[in-house]
């Protein structure tokens, strides 16, 4: 937002409570902000020893460490049937194998492209990381790998057996399971996964999927131009039937892979509906196509900027609202309180000290 939208939106939407707290709110940042640059300037400067910065570093998480139950680990294959992803979510980087207080081991894994490489289980901790390292070399040799004749999954061979190769490592020494994910959130809301022990069975499983997926009909979440319920219908039949007999040869059987689904299926139903007719609708008006790219962003800040201070115009009202009915409950009690230290004649002046004020 410009300095002028800016200047006017603020003389204009805020009232004067509002604009002093926004300033106070301004210097507080700043005035952190410079707090954060002169502790940073003395941990640069390395203080008595280094200790500044032995502790800095310290206070610092490790965001690669995870801890996983084992429970799901020592049960992947047998979850595999129903494809659960859940557990992927958010599990890249140096995970522990536990199970409750107990600790086996850790591992690193890595997601790639749709697939999830786990690697085998070490006692010390710094084993786990020296592979975390050679794992993010081999997806560091996918991404240089300039040969445009190379599809996906020569790449993927090729980087593993060269940066094994380097380490002396043999490849199933190295990868516990290769998992193999993909999305299918439009007809079950959640992704799958299948899990297998070696490489090129999951790189097969891979090209199969990804080869099932064609035409692309979602992108980032959202349908593409080339999206209409019926191709997303067939496109769910086959990838359901690349999925079961991929499954079927991981060793689970038709009838329990197939149930699993249509449970899914029946679970995500209703939304699944919502979704196809919120399509139509759009198609109704006309496809929206890039119509986020269309809007002024400037608009789009002043927009968001009305409603947080509607928001916060409401905030202001329920607060006030609460502050003058505690007023006004105080002075009905107040004025009940008065009511019984009146004297209405009817008892004694004696009687009615005794029993408002205590007096004999």
């Amino acid at each position: 937002m410009d300095t002028a939208m800016r200047r006017e939106a603020i003389n204009n939407s805020m009232q004067h409570e509002q604009r002093l707290a926004l300033e106070a709110h301004i210097v507080s940042l700043k005035k952190g902000a410079r707090t954060e640059r002169a502790a940073k300037t003395n941990v640069g400067g390395g203080g008595s020893g280094g200790g500044g910065t032995t502790q800095a570093t310290g206070d610092r998480r490790m965001l690669a460490l995870r801890d996983t139950d084992d429970s799901s680990e020592g049960g992947s294959e047998a979850a595999g049937a129903a494809g659960d992803v859940r557990r992927q979510r958010g599990r890249g980087g140096i995970c522990k194998s536990a199970d409750g207080g107990k600790v086996y081991g850790y591992f690193a894994k890595v997601n790639f492209n749709n697939l999830i490489f786990t690697t085998r289980i070490h006692k010390q901790l710094a084993d786990a990381v020296t592979d975390h390292i050679i794992m993010v070399r081999i997806v560091e040799h996918i991404h240089c790998d300039e040969n445009a004749d190379k599809t996906f999954v020569p790449k993927v061979r090729f980087a593993v057996a060269a940066v094994l190769a380097d380490e002396a490592i043999a490849e199933r020494d190295f990868l516990r399971s290769v998992a193999v994910t993909f999305s299918a959130h439009h007809w079950i809301g959640r992704g799958l996964a299948m899990h297998f022990g070696e490489l090129g069975w999951a790189l097969e499983a891979w090209e199969r999927l990804n080869h099932a997926q064609g035409p692309r009909l979602f992108a980032a979440g959202h349908p593409t131009e080339a999206y209409t319920p019926e191709r997303a219908e067939r496109q769910w039949n086959h990838l359901k039937q690349v999925f079961v007999k991929l499954q079927m040869q991981n060793g689970m059987q038709h009838a329990q892979v197939a149930g699993r689904l249509a449970h899914m299926e029946a679970a995500h139903r209703p939304t699944f509906v919502k979704k196809v007719a919120a399509w139509c609708r759009q198609q109704a008006r006309g496809f929206p196509g890039n119509k986020a790219q269309k809007i002024d962003p400037e608009q789009a800040i002043l927009r968001r900027f009305e409603k947080a201070m509607w928001a916060w115009n409401l905030e202001i009202a329920k607060a006030k609202r609460h502050m003058k009915l505690a007023g006004y409950r105080m002075q009905k009690r107040q004025e009940k309180l008065n009511k019984k230290r009146r004297w209405d004649g009817k008892e004694s002046l004696e009687d009615f000290k005794r029993r408002a004020f205590g007096k004999v």
